[in-house]
């Protein structure tokens, strides 16, 4: 198999969950995983995710269902000590890790702050990406301007939904 022919999905678990779960629905992982190879011929499918101690029925579901989860520690903060656990340079130190590997990079996620890597990946690496959003009415316009290269996966209830 050739460089052209390898696809790498990243994948930010809980930008992917809240955006699919303000549309009232939630994801079969097993058919996220199936609809990935088969519509983008997805060879390795990374899901970055926050570790919570009490979410190892998650993990393993995620796990049978194909996906290579990479954690991220959590911290709880504020007055309400909400959990945070930002993937976001974990991801980004990954795929830059990873870029001789794949030709394309299809990645998860409404979030702007992922904007220096994509130009990093177009302009300087010449990789191919696209970005799929879980929410039309939920992501940062900053994404804008990879107009061509966005997709957005409210309508996929059908082929992903549980």
């Amino acid at each position: 198999m050739s460089q052209e022919d390898i696809t790498y999905v990243f994948i930010d678990a809980q930008n992917l969950y809240l955006g699919i779960r303000d549309l009232g629905w939630h994801i079969d992982y097993r058919k996220l995983n199936v609809y990935l190879k088969e519509k983008y011929q997805a060879q390795c499918l990374y899901m970055y995710i926050g570790y919570l101690k009490g979410n190892q029925k998650l993990y393993t579901k995620l796990t049978q269902a194909g996906f290579d989860i990479i954690f991220k520690d959590t911290v709880r903060y504020g007055r309400n000590r909400v959990i945070k656990g930002n993937v976001d340079v974990d991801l980004t130190v990954d795929v830059i890790r990873k870029a001789s590997l794949y030709n394309k990079a299809i990645f998860i996620s409404a979030d702007g702050d992922f904007c220096a890597l994509y130009n990093y990946l177009l302009k300087e690496k010449g990789k191919e990406i696209l970005i799929l959003i879980p929410n039309i009415y939920k992501y940062s316009k900053l994404l804008l301007k990879y107009k061509g290269r966005l997709r957005f996966m409210n309508d996929l209830r059908a082929k992903i939904g549980e």
